[in-house]
């Protein structure tokens, strides 16, 4: 059914043709009574259709039903210690999961939920909106979060702030830093980990003592009545600090995808144990620590293979915003050609003056293996966002120009480097080679022939075992 007014009418008649299935409340006037109906809603029924933001291919509607939302609010009223005197930031469009969260938790505990809309009013406005407010509880995603704590002159105090709580993406060692720089050691930070498709599924409060894994992002312990586990390709536990696929297992996790009986079937499954619990593979990879707490490893279908490695982008955009002019970062596979992928790297500069490509390569050359490192850069005002999320497919493609790079473009001269020059243009895909131009810094690594389908024999820069394929060549350029 459509709900409707006078001023929308034509606009419902057109969407549901002659099925009569709309009301228009401008017609119902005073003729219904304003008695309590007494309407009796099992626990298990249907209470909304939340779609999936689509950051990881098309969205799907999800079933959530009254109980899962209640359990849900009452579990995160009870986690953050929500009383009448808190005042909650809401920056997500009401639909979000965790925006109407907060509204419930809000109303089923008497606080106040303040909306703020930062398209129209503006990310500079939110520091002075947040301290006038005098918000106790402030939720946004990392890449929101990072936009705010640019704004910020270092002196703006917050003394009505008791909790930060960050969502929507994995954190960051930045997003930490910035926390302990910008917020005063009485306002503790909130970490975690959810779903569309299983609601919370893991947090921790922290302090500014807390210690900041060195690889990947910490999302915490289960949340009450959640099980995480971590399994293989074949659906098998992994051992301890092993990574794996992280599955939730529960009473309470939701229903499915609607009228998606297949994505449904292939994605929550039935208790291993026999027992009355579901499980949902989440497709998100993940090492658990020996005391439980769980380190966020990034996406399985994010992984690309390059040049038969499995590279990680999140890997790569952690390593990139550990560089101190570097604000926010992201990182796309392109196909170069039919089955050749390259990496390229996104960059939003703390300043006017953006790093060099040298030196971003200078910089990753001490933090990752050879074949993570991205073949072009773009330097952009900002990052694309859904729902605070990095849009990958909103990120744009590399042009065929020749990158700014630290050695000044020079001309060939004569005709047989000129030819030469010309085909290392193509070899790179760019419109210009110059003469002084690095090997490295223009993109590529090293040349294999068709017959390279594994990385050669050795070890990679990780202590990593890795075989050689049979009849192949590797070819070692110099610049």
């Amino acid at each position: 059914m459509i709900l409707t007014n006078n001023r929308n009418a034509d606009r419902a008649r057109a969407v549901i043709h002659d099925t009569g299935a709309w009301l228009n409340i401008d017609d119902v006037g005073g003729s219904l009574s304003a008695a309590n109906p007494g309407l009796s809603i099992s626990p298990e029924c249907l209470a909304a259709i939340r779609y999936t933001s689509g950051s990881t291919g098309s969205p799907r509607g999800v079933v959530e039903t009254h109980q899962n939302v209640l359990q849900s609010v009452m579990l995160r009223a009870h986690e953050m210690k929500t009383c009448a005197d808190d005042r909650l930031s809401l920056l997500h469009f009401v639909g979000f999961g965790s925006a109407y969260t907060h509204l419930f938790q809000s109303l089923l505990n008497g606080a106040s939920l303040l909306p703020f809309d930062v398209k129209s009013e503006s990310i500079h406005r939110l520091a002075r909106w947040l301290r006038e407010e005098q918000i106790t509880i402030f939720h946004a995603p990392p890449a929101l979060f990072r936009r705010l704590a640019d704004s910020l002159s270092g002196g703006e105090k917050f003394p009505a702030l008791r909790l930060v709580l960050l969502s929507g993406a994995p954190i960051t060692q930045l997003d930490f830093d910035l926390y302990k720089r910008h917020f005063a050691p009485e306002a503790l930070l909130e970490i975690g980990m959810g779903s569309t498709e299983a609601r919370g599924i893991c947090s921790a409060v922290v302090d500014q003592t807390f210690s900041f894994p060195a690889d990947g992002s910490p999302v915490g312990y289960p949340r009450p009545g959640k099980k995480i586990l971590l399994l293989d390709e074949n659906g098998h536990e992994v051992g301890p600090r092993e990574v794996g696929e992280i599955a939730v297992r529960g009473r309470n996790l939701n229903p499915g995808y609607w009228r998606r009986p297949d994505l449904t079937g292939s994605k929550f499954l039935g208790d291993p144990s026999g027992g009355d619990e579901r499980m949902y593979l989440t497709g998100d990879l993940g090492r658990m620590l020996p005391d439980g707490f769980l380190i966020h490893l990034g996406r399985k279908d994010f992984m690309v293979k390059i040049r038969g490695y499995r590279v990680e982008p999140a890997e790569i955009e952690r390593a990139l915003l550990a560089h101190p002019q570097i604000k926010d970062a992201g990182v796309a596979a392109w196909d170069r050609e039919p089955g050749e992928k390259y990496l390229v790297a996104y960059v939003v500069s703390r300043e006017v003056s953006a790093p060099s490509i040298d030196e971003l390569h200078s910089f990753l050359k001490e933090k990752l293996p050879d074949y993570m490192m991205p073949s072009a850069f773009l330097f952009l005002p900002f990052l694309p966002l859904t729902n605070g999320k990095l849009d990958r497919k909103a990120l744009p493609k590399p042009d065929d120009k020749r990158p700014e790079l630290g050695q000044p473009y020079t001309p060939p001269q004569s005709g047989i480097v000129m030819k030469l020059a010309q085909i290392w243009a193509e070899v790179f895909s760019l419109d210009r080679v110059g003469i002084h131009d690095n090997f490295f810094d223009l993109g590529l690594h090293m040349l294999t022939n068709d017959f390279l389908s594994e990385p050669p024999a050795g070890e990679d820069t990780r202590g990593r075992s890795f075989q050689s394929a049979p009849g192949s060549t590797v070819l070692s350029l110099p610049s």
